[in-house]
């Protein structure tokens, strides 16, 4: 009954499929009230309590393939971290796994989506242009939404939308090409 946000991303690997996850938090207080806060006028609620609803995103992946772009792609990077999220290719896993080398215990990491080893061409030379040639040099925090025609690498002219998701919470950068 209260305002619903979203967790930062996280990764999840207590169950398969491992992958990248938000948990939607929604408090609960008592009494309860509902949505109509006129049937509790003066009464004091306390937060007794939280709903707490998890989404594994490469359920976003899987939709964003699914709108099947002629030559677009999509991809999404949480603001605040820097960290791949999503893209419009469902086959590509969001995350690192990374082996000891020693104990070869497996462990998992979200990929920065600027860092210089990603490996998917159309995130590395959109976040390349997006960070260094769009405005001049920045980071995530400075991005801002539009669109703009731009030569992206051996791709060619290359119309894209830059946009942001700022709801409940989220703080979401989504590339659109």
């Amino acid at each position: 009954e209260g305002d619903v946000t979203f967790s930062r991303v996280f990764m999840w690997d207590i169950n398969k499929p491992v992958t990248l996850k938000t948990h939607g938090i929604i408090p609960i207080f008592y009494p309860q009230c509902g949505v109509d806060k006129s049937r509790c006028l003066g009464i004091q609620q306390k937060r007794v309590g939280a709903w707490v609803v998890g989404f594994k995103l490469h359920f976003l992946s899987q939709y964003l393939s699914s709108l099947q772009l002629k030559g677009g792609f999509i991809f999404y990077v949480e603001r605040e971290t820097g960290n791949f999220i999503a893209s419009s290719d469902a086959k590509f896993d969001s995350f690192r796994t990374i082996v000891d080398e020693t104990t070869k215990k497996v462990s998992y990491a979200p990929y920065e989506a600027n860092a210089t080893d990603f490996p998917l061409t159309e995130v590395k030379s959109r976040v390349h242009w997006l960070l260094h040639e769009r405005e001049g040099k920045m980071t995530w925090v400075d991005v801002k939404a539009g669109a703009a025609e731009v030569e992206i690498g051996d791709e060619g002219v290359q119309f894209i939308k830059v946009t942001s998701l700022t709801q409940f919470g989220v703080d979401w950068i989504g590339v659109i090409s």
